[in-house]
């Protein structure tokens, strides 16, 4: 396989990119922010440099911050960002799903299509 293949970010299934996908996320925001299982976290003094880094590419932050692909809009979207440019070097916290849910709402949207 050529060395190129090897470099190329994998994604994820292409359902978690689909409108499908997102509405439904959008139906679940309120259950995704308040289940127990969701995390916060905290953005600490080791997080500064990176989050003046990515100001305004709140998906590059995720990355940067080892969050799946996958999980970058709904995370963003619980976070009450519309767009993935909104982020700010003002992030003090960051709600974060409880993945299997959202993997749970992905298989959801596969059957619904």
């Amino acid at each position: 396989m050529p060395a190129i293949l090897d470099s190329i970010d994998n994604q994820g299934p292409a359902i978690y990119y689909t409108d499908t996908f997102r509405q439904m996320v959008e139906d679940h925001l309120s259950v995704l922010k308040n289940m127990s299982t969701t995390q916060t976290r905290i953005i600490t003094s080791d997080d500064w440099a990176t989050l003046y880094k990515y100001e305004g590419d709140f998906y590059g932050l995720l990355y940067a911050m080892g969050y799946d692909r996958r999980y970058h809009w709904t995370i963003m979207r619980m976070n009450g960002y519309r767009s993935r440019f909104e982020a700010t070097d003002q992030i003090v916290a960051l709600l974060i799903p409880d993945w299997s849910y959202v993997d749970k709402l992905a298989q959801l949207s596969k059957e619904k299509k």
